[in-house]
């Protein structure tokens, strides 16, 4: 079995400490998931240090491909880590029945878990793809939701994936094929998308952004991984215009919904829909796409329903710029790679992404403009992790440099 990274046993250790601190002492709790949740950032970042100035690989790209990594997948596993420290510093939800220390605890073994999944391969990679989706199943059930659309789903996904891992090292197709349909159910693509609906529309702040950032971007970073393996072919040019399908039932769900959390939890499906077609195209630019997506999917949701919380005169618009895919950020570059790459397949199915891409984001804004409620949590949350956000969204946006050997499609 892989030895999972330092990054995801840090956070587990963190867990430990966590649980052992007493209950009358929220702060001290938060602050301990704080440093050993910044401590797991710091360890992903060093990991993307390469030896020797090449791209430093990725362990789920490495044991599906054996051929090296993609630049921007390290980036996009920092940043699915970044958005978990936000998690992290965000106010403690007291309409639960836990305890800081244990609610604090569970977020770091889903950051843990989460880390494991998109860095692992093999039963070690399966049993983190379980441990990620038990830990935010406890935290609803603690919250008094009853989550079963969470727990069925979720753990159809583990079961796809036990079976994946029976039968990767036989060279079928079949596998591949399971993994894909277990990505896609984390994503929360339709017809699969009503866990995230039910699930964050009534969950605290922290957890709503938990569930609609980097636990979905999970599902997509393992989709981009997998999508593209030769013993697919062509299955995975079906699956990308299928695709469209999705993205236009979450476009037009989230401008039919509004609540916050519920508009959100529809954009971020079509958002996932929308880099699933790109990953499932395979070719290096699409990849690109795809794992901008992830950056984008783990950073822009924890950022509006974060400062969502805040009073209205103070809450940044920014948040909504970035979840709508404004110039200069992560959420842009990826859907433009997308809208070129589809109108290189054909002018008319461009048109209908595109459209329903803007309709996502007339939605994305009017979700960010209203207020969590009350249900969400409403204590102002930290200027710093609202800042981090920014800067990262900001600078994951920037068209980082496309794999070797690839080119623009247009």
């Amino acid at each position: 079995m892989t030895p999972p990274p330092l990054y995801v046993t840090v956070p587990l250790a963190g867990m430990l400490v966590s649980l052992a601190l007493p209950a009358a002492k929220p702060g001290l709790a938060r602050r301990a998931a704080s440093f050993f949740s910044a401590a797991a950032l710091l360890l992903s970042a060093l990991a993307l240090i390469p030896e020797s100035g090449d791209a430093a690989p990725s362990g789920v790209l490495d044991a599906f491909f054996t051929s090296g990594g993609i630049p921007a997948a390290g980036p996009a596993a920092a940043a699915i880590q970044l958005a978990f420290l936000a998690c992290m510093l965000a106010p403690f939800p007291k309409q639960t029945a836990l305890t800081p220390g244990r609610y604090y605890a569970i977020m770091l073994a889903a950051q843990a878990a989460t880390g494991g999944a998109t860095e692992t391969h093999g039963w070690t990679a399966f049993f983190f793809w379980t441990a990620s989706a038990a830990a935010p199943y406890l935290a609803l059930r603690a919250c008094g939701l009853k989550a079963r659309a969470f727990a069925a789903f979720n753990g159809i996904s583990c079961l796809l994936l036990a079976a994946a891992t029976l039968g990767l090292d036989g060279g079928q197709p079949w596998p591949y094929i399971l993994l894909i349909i277990a990505a896609l159910i984390r994503t929360a693509s339709f017809p699969m998308h009503w866990w995230l609906r039910s699930s964050a529309q009534d969950a605290p702040a922290p957890l709503s952004a938990l569930l609609c950032g980097p636990f979905a971007a999970s599902g997509l970073y393992l989709l981009a991984c997998t999508a593209s393996h030769p013993a697919l072919q062509p299955l995975p040019q079906w699956l990308a215009w299928a695709m469209l399908a999705p993205v236009c039932f979450g476009a037009f769900a989230a401008l039919a919904k509004r609540g916050m959390s519920a508009g959100l939890a529809f954009a971020s499906s079509a958002h996932c829909a929308a880099f699933s077609f790109a990953a499932a195209l395979g070719t290096p630019a699409a990849l690109q796409a795809a794992l901008l997506g992830c950056t984008a999917q783990a950073l822009a949701p924890a950022m509006a329903l974060l400062s969502s919380s805040r009073p209205e005169e103070e809450r940044p618009f920014f948040s909504a710029l970035a979840l709508a895919g404004a110039p200069f950020t992560a959420t842009f570059a990826g859907l433009f790679l997308c809208a070129a790459l589809a109108f290189r397949a054909g002018p008319w199915l461009a048109l209908v992404l595109i459209t329903a891409l803007v309709m996502n984001a007339a939605a994305c804004c009017a979700a960010a403009s209203k207020p969590a409620g009350a249900a969400q949590n409403a204590q102002p949350s930290s200027k710093l992790v609202l800042a981090l956000l920014a800067a990262a969204i900001l600078l994951g946006g920037l068209f980082p440099p496309l794999p070797p050997g690839a080119e623009l499609p247009f």
